[in-house]
């Protein structure tokens, strides 16, 4: 299954249809916010910025995010709970959000996505269609190559003296590539490897 699943998703990446809105949809759950116990320690010649081994944890949040794939525009929130109910509260939004538009979701095989409760939901709205990456293969969803440039600009050697103040600068990085938003460019051609 896995060669028709990626030539649908690489199909809306390339070639939409016509009057289309195609989104990547994904969680990043478990963001620890972590303070260090010691300042940073300077750049010095030859040496660069240290940060101390160890830390102490204010606790963990988790994004439910989604990448408009042909503009790169994103759209998060801090979420609570990583469940059906949350999921399909943030889906309620895009058919309001794009009102003359079809809308496919590009998504991963998370049981909140896949669940009764979500299907039956996203069969009572005729302009959303959930598509699903193949097993294994979350490379193909834009929204995680998003999640790892979050992670390297804000989580990474990030200094947060509360779980709000992670979320905070989340969402503040969020806003600010917004006003720069450009899609990927995604390169694949079709052709088999040899």
């Amino acid at each position: 299954e896995f060669e028709p699943k990626m030539l649908a998703v690489v199909g809306l990446y390339m070639r939409p249809p016509q009057n289309v809105v195609v989104l990547s949809v994904d969680e990043k759950t478990s963001i620890q916010a972590l303070d260090r116990t010691r300042p940073r320690l300077p750049m010095k010649p030859h040496r660069i910025e240290r940060l101390s081994h160890e830390y102490k944890r204010h606790g963990t949040a988790s994004l439910l995010a989604s990448l408009e794939v042909h503009s790169g525009q994103v759209r998060a929130e801090s979420i609570q709970h990583n469940n059906s109910t949350t999921f399909i509260r943030f889906l309620r939004w895009f058919p309001r959000a794009y009102p003359d538009k079809e809308l496919y979701l590009i998504a991963d095989n998370g049981s909140s996505h896949r669940s009764k409760k979500t299907l039956a939901w996203v069969a009572k709205h005729k302009r959303l269609h959930l598509t699903f990456i193949p097993t294994h293969a979350s490379w193909l969803n834009q929204i995680e190559i998003w999640f790892g440039i979050l992670t390297r600009k804000v989580v990474c050697r990030g200094i947060f003296k509360s779980r709000q103040e992670l979320v905070d600068r989340l969402m503040n990085f969020i806003k600010a590539c917004n006003q720069e938003a450009r899609p990927f460019e995604w390169t694949y051609s079709g052709n088999r490897l040899a």
